[in-house]
């Protein structure tokens, strides 16, 4: 009771004092939300929505199948084979796939939700066209975006592997439910209708958390960086490239690795309500973003990048080359789905 007092007291504190914040800092919280409205239009939703109806619409019907055999989620991850298909889809497409398709996965029975807290973990990842595209635009070199996916999908994999040889006690057994059988229209207008809703919650959190970053780092300017990368990633990830040098790079590859408190609130929106425990994704995020900022570090001592000029600008997550990089990742993905249901 004493402890549930001191929370609700706390959280009344920090409510009075975001109010109190909002108060002082009216124009700049009102020029971060403008921000963080013209990523959500201009980037996040018309890269983000198309890709969350399609692994929707995949995850339903179950149509990576034949995928199942070239990833062994058994042996590496202790999952049932059916959560490739999420984690196939997160590393493509990007947050929040993962936690969605663990949510649906949860939700038809196919996997537990302890299960699903790994799944959710390891399948969330940052996407490539955001890496090359942006990150790698800030720094000028594609070539630092994609080391920094390879690097996350590397860790990624290395962390589901220890995960599952750390077996809680009392953790459900695996199981290998297929997924609930339902039409292709069925599937597609859910997938519309539920990405929808979620693309709107997604740019809330996004215009939230930029806000607090801004009105933070007025109060404490020294502290921007922190505020930046711990609040919302890919303003960590801009301020790193304005940085330069390898301070700049670490700075980058931590904000990559562990995504900020935007995309976790994105993604808690789907799993909250199963109960399905986070302190798996915060555990794998942190030391995703250590080891990311080592890599970022490494990576520029021994290629030096150039660091951006240039002003924020959400545009540079679109264009030519990420529709090419996003275009050649499915292509892969279909052409090994093809292999494997010759080999079968």
């Amino acid at each position: 009771m004493l402890k549930r007092k001191a929370i609700t007291s706390l959280s009344a504190i920090l409510v009075c004092l975001l109010l109190s914040l909002l108060l002082v800092f009216e124009k700049d919280a009102a020029g971060a939300a403008r921000e963080a409205l013209s990523l959500s239009v201009s980037s996040v939703i018309p890269s983000l929505f198309p890709y969350m109806v399609v692994s929707s619409v995949i995850i339903s019907l179950d149509l990576l199948q034949p995928v199942y055999s070239l990833i062994s989620t058994e042996k590496l991850f202790g999952l049932p084979r059916v959560s490739a298909q999420v984690i196939l889809c997160g590393i493509v497409c990007g947050f929040p796939i993962g936690a969605l398709g663990a949510k649906r996965l949860y939700e038809n029975g196919s996997i537990t939700k302890a299960q699903a807290a790994k799944l959710w973990a390891i399948s969330s990842q940052t996407s490539p066209s955001f890496l090359i595209g942006a990150v790698g635009g800030w720094w000028h070199s594609p070539g630092f975006g994609l080391f920094l996916y390879l690097c996350q999908i590397f860790f990624a994999f290395v962390a589901g592997f220890i995960l599952s040889r750390v077996q809680n006690e009392g953790e459900e057994l695996s199981v290998d439910i297929p997924p609930e059988k339902c039409t292709f229209m069925e599937a597609l207008c859910r997938g519309i209708s539920e990405s929808s809703l979620s693309c709107l919650a997604i740019t809330g959190y996004i215009v939230f958390f930029r806000v607090i970053a801004v009105m933070a780092s007025a109060v404490l300017p020294p502290l921007a960086p922190i505020f930046m990368t711990v609040f919302e990633f890919s303003t960590g990830a801009f301020f790193g490239s304005t940085t330069g040098g390898i301070p700049g790079a670490a700075i980058t590859g931590f904000a990559v690795g562990f995504s900020g408190l935007a995309v976790f609130m994105q993604c808690v929106n789907f799993t909250e309500k199963h109960g399905i425990p986070s302190g798996r994704y915060v555990t794998v995020k942190l030391c995703e973003g250590v080891f990311l900022g080592a890599a970022a570090a490494i990576f520029s001592k021994i290629i030096p990048l150039s660091p951006s000029a240039s002003v924020f600008s959400p545009l540079l997550t679109t264009g030519l080359p990420l529709l090419i990089c996003k275009l050649g990742i499915l292509f892969a993905v279909f052409f090994l789905s093809t292999y494997a249901r010759r080999r079968n």
